[in-house]
């Protein structure tokens, strides 16, 4: 079966067990929208992993006071033996022969921690009977994703956006000078003056000291997923000079974070750009947001959007002609959709730890 990239993966494994020759019953597990891969980017921004139980009784017997207990093949799965589900089915005659119930499990943040590379888990679930006897067994396998890997869902990109990463710290002195050439003053105000040509001036300030980087474009970062992509920090980008149109999105919108900006992300069919609000009392209605009529009806007035891509030109790109660039493809997007950064925060979806590189 082929997939694209929006596709929903609903994993599920079916298993009819059979004691003494004769048909018990059926159990159904499943789990639900793509969370057979999970990544540290779903704990941060919220997104629960839940696991659905059925049971279906095939005989003419009811299975009373059953209990369903879970194990796991490590600690990713945070107190997951405290975990017991009771129950009562009636016979196969009966119109309740079926249990069903959905539960939130809670993942171990630290499993993610050092993970360079896909790692297959277990989730087994027995079936005991009022004697407390194993009448059935399922299993469900799941991968945990390296801690860079973005899952593909909007909301979740802005655990990516680093803005207390000492690399960008390390930068603003640089962007104090570009502002310096630009407005006649390094000091990086934020919104205080209140001014959006100032805020504008700061944002083509980040633009040319990235521009200044050297960075080449790129492919991302390899992955044996489907949907989504591995996401260079901004110390690596630094470090190894390459990276892709959503790394430069991610590392722009940092250092606007960083300097009291309130960014977005611009997210097309296989493509993002970053922007900024040039007005700090303005915000979208949710953090996704995908009327893109709000983008080319209140550019210039509103927001400063760039196409970061062309940080990575040479000869340099200017940053009026990297903002035209990227209204053009905001008005010709058929499915734009924009991430409000600022408000995430304000919701709690905050950025992922920092982590030395090797």
């Amino acid at each position: 079966m082929d997939l694209n990239k929006d596709e929903t993966i609903e994993q599920e494994e079916i298993l009819t067990t059979t004691v003494e020759g004769k048909q018990q019953g059926m159990i159904l597990f499943s789990l639900e929208t793509n969370h057979d891969e999970l990544c540290f980017s779903q704990i941060r921004s919220f997104e629960k992993f839940k696991i659905t139980i059925g049971l279906e009784n095939l005989t003419e017997e009811d299975l009373k006071d059953f209990d369903i207990i879970f194990s796991a093949s490590s600690d990713f799965v945070s107190e997951f033996k405290d975990i017991i589900i009771e129950g009562s089915v009636h016979k196969a005659s009966s119109s309740s022969n079926i249990f069903s119930k959905t539960i939130e499990v809670n993942l171990n943040q630290t499993s993610f921690k050092g993970l360079t590379e896909d790692a297959t888990e277990t989730i087994t679930a027995f079936l005991k009977n009022s004697q407390g006897e194993n009448i059935g067994r399922q299993e469900l396998f799941v991968t945990l994703k390296p801690e860079d890997y973005w899952d593909g869902t909007p909301q979740s990109l802005p655990v990516f956006i680093k803005r207390n990463d000492p690399s960008i710290r390390n930068l603003l002195h640089l962007v104090g000078q570009a502002m310096e050439q630009l407005a006649g003053n390094s000091a990086l105000v934020a919104y205080q003056s209140q001014n959006p040509d100032i805020v504008k001036k700061q944002c083509a300030a980040i633009y040319s000291v990235l521009q200044n980087q050297n960075l080449t474009y790129t492919e991302p970062l390899a992955s044996n997923s489907l949907s989504g992509q591995r996401i260079r920090s901004c110390q690596e980008i630094f470090k190894n000079k390459v990276a892709t149109c959503l790394d430069t999105t991610l590392l722009y919108c940092s250092i606007s974070e960083c300097i009291g900006l309130h960014p977005i992300i611009c997210i097309l069919e296989g493509h993002a750009f970053p922007g900024v609000w040039l007005d700090d009392t303005l915000q979208f209605n949710s953090v996704v947001h995908d009327d893109p009529s709000d983008i080319t009806q209140n550019a210039n007035q509103q927001l400063c959007i760039v196409e970061s891509t062309l940080l990575t030109q040479h000869p340099f790109v200017p940053f009026e002609d990297a903002c035209n660039k990227a209204f053009e493809k905001a008005e010709n997007a058929e499915n734009l959709r924009i991430v409000d950064v600022h408000l995430a925060r304000m919701q709690r979806v905050l950025p992922l730890p920092y982590r030395e590189l090797a």
